[in-house]
């Protein structure tokens, strides 16, 4: 798993912590889906576009694809408040329209605007 990280971190892989947050490594969205894609043809089933946010380190991420978290996610390394009056109308009617996305169409879209 180290070796699949570090490369879509650019990082050395004796050098990541399996404990440390991804996205404290410098994991972009991109990244992720790049992660994701790597890590399917291994796991052998589609995986979520989510994966690596879901999982948020290589330990999380270990611990899933080898069947030890099949419930549940876990949880995010800092979870973040929402503010107290809420997102304006238009964004909240955008993150709607995000969370109803697919996957596979989320990725779509991510792929588009490279």
């Amino acid at each position: 798993m180290r070796e699949v990280v570090g490369r879509v971190l650019k990082l050395n892989p004796a050098r990541i912590d399996p404990r440390k947050p991804l996205g404290s490594l410098g994991l972009t969205s991109l990244m992720a889906l790049e992660l994701r894609n790597r890590l399917e043809p291994l796991h052998g089933q589609p995986l979520s576009a989510t994966l690596a946010w879901n999982y948020p380190t290589i330990e999380a991420l270990t611990g899933f694809l080898a069947g030890a978290h099949a419930a549940a996610p876990a949880p995010a390394a800092a979870p973040v408040a929402a503010p107290a009056a809420g997102p304006a109308p238009e964004l909240a009617a955008a993150l709607d329209d995000v969370n109803q996305l697919s996957d596979e169409d989320a990725a779509l879209l991510l792929r588009q605007r490279r």
